[in-house]
């Protein structure tokens, strides 16, 4: 087997082992690799072979893979943390249940809400003003 299938296979086996975060830059690199080859064989065919020995790689091809491998390292680094997006568990016992109208404590569609809704509001209002009236009125 080649050496560029080996190094292909072995990004696509540790691709397969990573995390989530980290597989994107798994996956960048190994694009990167590949079209370093690409730019590698396209370069060959281009040069004649007393050329070929003389001419080394581009460097930006080099840093975009050296800054890929950094961006992997720190990838698998914030996956270690822990953070996930699963689903809350309603079973469990622990959640709330999620919905409209769900989170509030009272229910918006009763025949009397309106009535009960304003009375809240006036007493929350006022309440505050008639004990500050009723604490400076009375006597000591």
């Amino acid at each position: 087997m080649e050496d560029g299938k080996k190094k292909y296979i072995g990004l696509n086996f540790l691709r397969h082992r990573l995390t989530s975060a980290s597989r994107d830059a798994a996956e960048l690199c190994l694009f990167l690799a590949k079209s370093f080859d690409a730019f590698e064989a396209r370069q060959h065919l281009l040069l004649t072979f007393s050329e070929r020995r003389t001419t080394p790689a581009p460097p930006t091809v080099k840093m975009f893979a050296r800054s890929a491998i950094r961006a992997n390292t720190a990838a698998s680094i914030i996956s270690r943390r822990g953070f996930h997006s699963t689903r809350t568990q309603l079973a469990s016992g622990f959640h709330y249940p999620e919905g409209p109208r769900s989170n509030i404590p009272f229910n918006p569609l009763t025949k009397f809400f309106f009535i009960r809704y304003w009375a809240f509001m006036f007493t929350g209002f006022t309440l505050p003003f008639a004990i500050a009236v009723w604490q400076t009125k009375k006597s000591r």
